[in-house]
């Protein structure tokens, strides 16, 4: 599987680098260090930083909250800044303070909802229900 995932992880850099995207060579880029440093057996050591493991853990909520809470950011940033030209500058700080706020927002939807749900969810034993598929099927 090495050599059609490194194929395509070059395409997608090659194509990233033609298209000026950024975001698809950062993808490759990922995507092949993840990749070596799990078959090398060293996820545990190398890719262990906290704030990463705590970006993991909260990936789902951030995945939930990003395009709401990045449109709302980005608008109201507009909003306070009205008179002021755009720029790289104003562009990166609103950017940056999305992330932050983005970040803030999801480790909130994650303690708050997703946390005590998996608790809950721990709780109930799956070998206490009955197995609707099974009995389904002996049913027929």
């Amino acid at each position: 599987m090495r050599a059609p995932f490194l194929a395509f992880a070059g395409i997608a850099f090659m194509a990233g680098l033609l298209a000026a995207n950024a975001f698809s060579c950062a993808c490759a880029v990922t995507s092949v260090s993840i990749v070596f440093v799990g078959q090398g057996g060293k996820l545990g050591d190398l890719l262990n930083w906290r704030w990463l493991q705590g970006l993991g853990t909260v990936s789902y909520s951030l995945y939930l909250v990003h395009n709401p809470v990045t449109g709302a950011f980005f608008r109201l940033a507009r909003m306070v800044t009205p008179g002021v030209p755009a720029s790289a500058m104003l562009d990166g700080l609103i950017w940056t303070g999305s992330i932050i706020v983005c970040d803030l927002a999801a480790t909130l939807l994650w303690a708050l909802v997703e946390r005590p749900s998996l608790r809950v969810a721990r709780r109930l034993s799956l070998s206490e229900k009955p197995d609707v598929a099974r009995e389904n099927l002996e049913r027929t």
